[in-house]
């Protein structure tokens, strides 16, 4: 139980850390398209009420 501890720590880490690298890219790359949709929703809304 010991030995298989640091390992699962160290593994959980690196899920962790991969999992939240993932999720800065895909933020960074699909926060300007939903800022350009929600400028479209807006001006939709404005055009059609």
């Amino acid at each position: 139980m010991m030995m298989t501890s640091p390992l699962f720590l160290l593994i959980l880490k690196a899920l962790v850390t991969f999992f939240k690298d993932i999720f800065v890219y895909i933020s960074q790359f699909f926060g300007p398209c939903l800022h350009v949709f929600a400028a479209m929703r807006i001006m939709v809304s404005f055009v059609i009420p």
